[in-house]
């Protein structure tokens, strides 16, 4: 794996810079001139739209070769990019365990999340998941799209790069460039065998036709295939049990992952301290819970971690065809590629909560003797039902046409069209309707109190009855968009050719979600499929929702356009040091708050000496907007609804105040948030939300290369500083509050598992979607 640019000598670099990248900046003095290279072509680099000889430059690029790639013994893209030490904070194939994610694997520079890192293919943009949701969870591209076997070289920017890709390239830029040009052919064929699952077997096969120098045209095919079984937790030591001992110090300890909601069930005392009927009566916890003592509750815990899966079961389909034709000084082409990826998933079974009220013959016969007088509720796990399964599949399509060369003798350009689309569905089993939970219960049928398989013939017929199987959520993301660009020497400097680059990029998104009938709650019987009565004005038909779900999932849908303007200049200081100068201009987002900006970048770099050594630094301020979704969010943080009385135009919160409960203005959240300075937050109603003008990044860095000719090895290092801005602030408002409206909060979890943030009107349940373990 190599470095910046000292493997781009070997083939030209992509047409890659759609609209690269925000500020550099460096110094560091050479040797030697590069016109001993005047011969080499001129390639573009990634994070710059500028064409230029094999040489250094200020951006920290690191790029892995094929040869790389086959060295590494990765298997798949996700395992690729897993491996290097700059993809922090992504989300892996395992997360996809006991979340609605839809089998999404993203990928994440430095930690700053995916939404903020910014994913090429041969330069272009692609579409992000169609399984993304409103709290910007797999608000990114997922890898799984991707084929290795047709990847030729992928290029990672490490830095921010909006200032010549866009706002979402706050974090980093990584473009994979595919094979092409070529006439060879290759087949693969792989297996592997991990001890206890997890077993892949693959295949993959590529060949290229015609010859671009002697025939004119060239096509390119490559398909491949993998699938991979599932690998239980119970497997592996590390995974089999929620109960953990461990010693430090000298002392012993011991770390507990368990549910609340175990079987046979636990229930709320008269206190409200939660206790277990069994453990009180037989005086130890069933097989799969362990004791838990915390305070005054005395309950099992149910050790749902032996029940989960560490990778689930997966199968992926990609094809991938290239066609490209010379015309004379300019060469057309065109890409598609069509990829589907499937995987099943299981988890515990499902828990939630069953009222017992003091009437109910379970009452009296478990709860009685145990000394509870009161209503109560059972917060019990449907075992008998079967494990949850979701069944995830996404199909990706990207088509890309256009037409490069060189116009007016001296200008490079390169113009195309993008057609991208990414959708996402999601089938489960093994969830019931929580009314028909309730239904079996007033039965008498249903037994929370027994152990698994204790039901009764008749109540086990009756649980399998009203097990839902089908469809369940999707969604499906689209991309438009027209990029033309251009470079060329402006003049001969005394330290060499004055560069400069400029393009204009054309965007349309478009979003829509498609959550199923029974995830919007209009089903009276999920099964059966019968709508039920919103209104409620037929008691008959009441509106049953998912058993442990807080509330139903809404629908919805996002559109937007937005273009956006760059411009580079390269200029040589002196004989061995480079400056850059970069900006752009982008436009046309919804919502004033959000919708113009300019990126300003500056940067240098030392030109490499004969021994390769170089330095380079930057200096950028970044700006990232939303995605096209996120920006119709209600937004919070914290887990209450409140209400204010601010002065329409007033400011919510004085800057660097903190925002206590009990404090009046607090119509973002409870807690301990401290607004940015440049929020330019302001109250619009009397329970405004807060309007941001997105989140911004200052960005300070600086590095050095030194690559020994003789050896190969490409050795660096690149210090940087940088500063975030506006992370807890909503964004947008999609439509000014009503007087007194509430506005929901809600906490946004670690793990993004089905939450979803909305606003609470008159009449309506808190949006809340919480999945417990």
């Amino acid at each position: 794996m190599k470095t910046g640019t000292q493997r781009f000598r070997r083939s030209v670099v992509s047409r890659a810079a759609i609209t690269a990248l925000w500020g550099t900046a460096a110094m560091l003095a050479a040797q030697e001139t590069l016109a001993q290279q005047t011969s080499l072509e001129r390639v573009e680099i990634t994070g710059s739209a500028i064409r230029r000889v094999d040489a250094e430059t200020a951006l920290p690029v690191v790029v892995i070769q094929r040869a790389d790639i086959e060295r590494s013994g990765a298997t798949s893209v996700v395992d690729l990019m897993q491996r290097l030490p700059s993809i922090q904070g992504s989300t892996g194939e395992s997360a996809s365990v006991g979340g609605e994610t839809f089998g999404f694997s993203g990928i994440s520079v430095h930690d700053l999340g995916e939404s903020r890192t910014l994913v090429l293919l041969n330069g272009h943009r692609m579409a992000i998941f169609g399984g993304q949701t409103l709290t910007g969870f797999a608000a990114g591209f997922d890898l799984n799209a991707l084929p290795i076997a047709a990847i030729e070289r992928v290029e990672v920017l490490t830095d921010g790069a909006s200032a010549l890709y866009g706002s979402d390239a706050v974090a980093g830029v990584v473009n994979f460039i595919t094979k092409r040009g070529t006439t060879d052919g290759q087949v693969s064929v792989g297996y592997s065998a991990p001890r206890g699952g997890a077993k892949e077997t693959r295949f993959s096969v590529t060949k290229g036709l015609g010859d671009l120098d002697k025939d004119g045209w060239n096509v390119l095919a490559s398909y491949a295939h993998d699938e991979r079984t599932k690998l239980d937790s119970v497997k592996r030591d590390f995974a089999s049990t929620g109960k953990v001992l461990f010693s430090n110090g000298g002392k012993n300890y011991r770390f507990q992952q368990f549910s609340a909601s175990p079987i046979p069930a636990n229930v709320a005392d008269d206190n409200g301290n939660l206790v277990s009927p069994w453990l009180i009566t037989h005086g130890s916890c069933p097989a799969k819970t362990f004791h838990v003592v915390d305070g005054s509750d005395n309950f099992c815990g149910f050790d749902f971690v032996g029940e989960l899966e560490i990778f689930p079961v997966r199968k992926r389909d990609a094809g991938f065809l290239s066609a490209t034709v010379n015309l004379g000084a300019h060469q057309a082409y065109a890409d598609l590629l069509v990829s589907q990826s499937k995987q099943t998933s299981r988890i515990a079974p499902v828990p939630g909560s069953i009222s017992i009220p003091t009437t109910s013959p379970l009452f009296s016969q478990y709860l009685a003797p145990v000394g509870i007088t009161q209503d109560t509720v059972a917060f019990y796990r449907l075992y008998d039902l079967g494990k949850r399964t979701s069944s995830d599949k996404a199909d990706f399509m990207d088509f890309v046409a256009g037409i490069k060369g060189t116009v007016f003798s001296n200008w490079d350009y390169d113009a195309f069209y993008t057609h991208s689309q990414s959708k996402a569905a999601s089938s489960i089993s093994g969830y019931p309707g929580a009314l028909a939970i309730s239904k079996l219960r007033k039965s008498g049928l249903l037994n929370p109190f027994v152990l698994a398989g204790e039901q009764t013939p008749a109540a086990q017929a009756a649980i399998a009855a009203v097990n839902y199987n089908g469809y369940w959520n999707g969604g499906k993301s689209t991309l438009d968009t027209f990029n033309l660009r251009g470079s060329t020497e402006l003049t001969k400097l005394p330290a060499g050719p004055l560069a400069m680059a400029a393009g204009i990029n054309y965007n349309r998104e478009k979003f829509q979600s498609a959550p199923s009938l029974f995830a919007q709650g209009l089903l009276a019987d999920p099964v059966a499929g019968t709508l039920c009565d919103p209104s409620g004005a037929n008691p008959a038909l009441p509106c049953d929702q998912r058993f442990g779900d807080a509330a139903a999932t809404v629908p919805y849908s996002a559109d937007r356009k937005n273009y956006g303007v760059f411009a580079e200049l390269q200029i040589p200081v002196i004989k061995d040091l480079e400056v850059t100068l970069s900006a752009r201009h982008q436009g046309g987002l919804p919502l004033e708050a959000v919708a113009d900006g300019a990126d300003p970048r500056f940067g240098g770099h030392g030109l490499p000496r004969p021994d390769g050594a170089a330095g380079r630094g930057r200096s950028a301020a970044l700006r990232r907007h939303e995605r096209q979704v996120h920006v119709f969010r209600g937004h919070g943080r914290g887990g209450r609804r409140t209400r204010c009385d601010v002065p329409p135009g007033q400011p919510a919160v004085r800057r660097g105040r903190r925002r206590q409960p009990a404090a009046q203005a607090r119509d973002v959240a409870p807690g301990h948030h401290r607004l940015p300075r440049r929020a330019g937050a302001v109250a619009v109603g009397r329970c405004g939300l807060l309007v941001g003008r997105g989140q911004g990044r200052v960005r300070h860095a600086a590095g050095a290369v030194g690559v020994p000719g003789s050896h190969g090895l490409s050795r660096f290092v690149d210090q940087g500083d940088g500063r975030r801005h506006g992370r807890d602030l909503p964004r947008v408002q999609l439509r000014q509050p009503e007087p007194g409206q509430v506005l929901l909060v809600g906490y946004r979890l670690r793990h993004q598992r089905a939450f979803q943030d909305a606003h609470r009107r008159p009449g309506r349940e808190v949006q809340r979607n919480l999945h417990a373990a």
